[in-house]
């Protein structure tokens, strides 16, 4: 077989592809953060990493809406000293897994 196959290669040389894949790297961040969808439900859960472009969210919840392609805001709050600790990440849903969801980050405010 020419070329790279997912079950030819270990968990470690298939994450690796997936990295080189990425647009910006990835840092583990753990925070407990909420996801709004446009369509107004919302889902909590913990940020397992981050990036400049995107985050994951470790979620078992699923609520109506929470689909590829659907729009939200990730909010959650940083300890900055003033009052307005929160932070608005304006993102996309490109995909959900059985343990969370990924989210392309569109603006942040």
């Amino acid at each position: 077989m020419n070329g790279w196959h997912p079950f030819t290669h270990s968990h470690e040389q298939r994450s690796r592809v997936v990295a080189e894949r990425r647009l910006a790297p990835r840092y583990p961040l753990r925070a407990w953060v909420k996801l709004l969808l446009a369509n107004g439900a919302v889902t909590r859960g913990r940020l397992a990493a981050m990036s400049t472009v995107g985050a994951f969210l470790q979620t078992r919840e699923r609520p109506f809406g929470l689909v590829e392609g659907e729009e939200g805001v990730l909010c959650f709050f940083l300890p900055t000293g003033s009052s307005d600790g929160e932070h608005r990440f304006y993102c996309e849903i490109p995909r959900v897994t059985e343990g969370g969801v990924a989210l392309r980050f569109l603006s942040v405010r």
